[in-house]
């Protein structure tokens, strides 16, 4: 079962397919999540979450440090997971790619022309490998995209997949 639904309706879902002893393996797409965890308990295992980044199964890696003490500083009580992450990471990559760049001139032409030039960015080893591209693009100019695959095992994530990739033009 593949779901790209959100975590708490995959956690219904997994609920769901517990109480009917049906146990195929669902792969969602947000199901990297302690929430989906929290949500269902032992229902989770078994179940497949996917994400950009190898290392929210490991809150102690170092590239973890700076977004765990950016939440813990303006946001204590936050819950930390796939879209606090997401949030940080993506406005890391705005004003890194972006803003930096163009120091005062900013235009959103200027802006857009920064990003676009962006090829194999990852955060200082945050994420996995990725390009911003241009709507202009040449067809077959799509970069891969890259995720880390994760399966709930005794509660917890265990690593099953650091990183696989598959280009648009795969499937």
């Amino acid at each position: 079962v593949y779901s790209v639904m959100e975590v708490f309706s995959n956690g219904r879902l997994a609920k769901a397919m517990d109480r009917q002893s049906w146990n195929a393996p669902m792969y969602g797409l947000v199901n990297y999540d302690q929430a989906f965890i929290d949500a269902v308990g032992s229902a989770a295992d078994g179940h497949y979450g996917t994400w950009l980044s190898p290392h929210l199964t490991d809150s102690e890696a170092a590239p973890m440090a700076a977004y765990r003490e950016t939440y813990q500083k303006y946001y204590p009580r936050a819950r930390l997971g796939q879209f606090s992450f997401a949030g940080w990471i993506f406005a890391r990559m705005f004003v890194e790619l972006g803003l930096e760049k163009l120091g005062n001139d900013i235009t959103r032409e200027g802006l857009l022309d920064a990003l676009y030039q962006t090829r194999d960015w990852d955060g200082d080893g945050l994420t996995l490998p990725w390009s911003v591209i241009s709507k202009d693009r040449e067809e077959g100019q799509r970069p891969a995209s890259c995720v880390s695959i994760v399966k709930v095992t005794g509660g917890k994530f265990t690593m099953v997949t650091p990183k696989t990739c598959a280009s648009p033009t795969d499937f």
